[in-house]
């Protein structure tokens, strides 16, 4: 299963990468240097945003209805040329009726951003934290 899981990433990445501009060799590989740099913030950011999006949104919607797909890990190309820590935020499927709708609510989208920024502090907290144990 996790085969097919990261397959399917893999395959997903290349379609949505698809239709971007081509590069050197050369280009593509400094950018994955600067992206692998990068890889060990960006899943700890991912998973800081991805806890507290869930946080929020179970304590207003029943836990059934807010499923945890986890944090995946995949190069899309909106993401390359970051030189910082970098993220996805898939907050909801449109094909999903329950979710369109709650889409739609103002009051959803708040707490969805109230849920981002407060991932994103706890993770700035955190990083500075470590960086200043390390002096």
């Amino acid at each position: 299963m996790r085969r097919f899981a990261s397959n399917a990433r893999r395959t997903l990445a290349a379609v949505e990468n698809a239709r971007a501009t081509e590069k050197s060799d050369l280009a593509l590989i400094v950018q994955d240097l600067l992206v692998g740099s990068n890889v060990r913030y960006s899943r700890r950011l991912a998973q800081s945003v991805h806890e507290a999006l869930l946080g929020r949104l179970r304590q207003k919607y029943p836990p059934k209805s807010v499923k945890d797909l986890g944090v995946k890990t995949a190069l899309f190309y909106v993401l390359v040329g970051a030189e910082m820590p970098s993220i996805l935020i898939e907050t909801a499927f449109i094909s999903n009726s329950t979710e369109e709708l709650r889409l739609k609510n103002a009051v959803y989208q708040n707490q969805i951003a109230e849920a981002v920024k407060n991932g994103v502090k706890r993770y700035t907290e955190e990083t500075w934290a470590l960086s200043r144990a390390g002096e």
